[in-house]
């Protein structure tokens, strides 16, 4: 049976982008290396956008800020090579950002917003989110349920 993935197309910068989608393992082995450097803002601009981003003006300079904390030399190598690894652009070669991107940042960053996109994009939607926390509140039960137990019988 031959090794399928899904693959997302963009265009940008007269280049045709196409993402290969992470297998789950690889997403899930992904998420910490990601989620270290960009879960605290994105975490905090989603929110608000899912709250009608009516506070965005105030929440963006500090989600920016905290972003720019935690970025250095090798934090910033270390995510675009995650995120491109398995872009192919132009259906021959592998993503050079130092060759493609010159000039036009802007356009790297709207490709690996894409990649987060397609990969991660179920936890940004209002359902994936509810049912975080709803998993989350679970947990949270749960473990009070055992502290009770645990107590009841001393």
């Amino acid at each position: 049976m031959p090794n399928f993935r899904p693959t997302t197309e963009i265009d940008l910068i007269g280049h045709n982008f196409v993402i290969n989608h992470w297998a789950p393992r690889q997403a899930m082995h992904n998420l910490p290396k990601i989620g270290k450097i960009i879960a605290v803002p994105m975490g905090a601009i989603g929110g608000e956008l899912l709250n009608g981003g009516k506070n965005l003006a105030e929440v963006l300079p500090t989600a920016l800020v905290y972003l720019f904390e935690q970025l250095d030399d090798k934090s910033i190598d270390e995510l675009f090579s995650i995120l491109f690894a398995d872009v192919v652009v132009d259906g021959v070669d592998k993503v050079d950002i130092d060759k493609l991107f010159v000039g036009n940042l802007f356009a790297m960053l709207k490709l690996a917003g894409k990649v987060l996109e397609v990969n991660y994009g179920s936890f940004f939607t209002q359902e994936g989110l509810d049912g975080l926390m709803s998993m989350l509140q679970g947990m949270q039960m749960a473990n009070q349920i055992n502290s009770l137990d645990q107590e009841t019988q001393e």
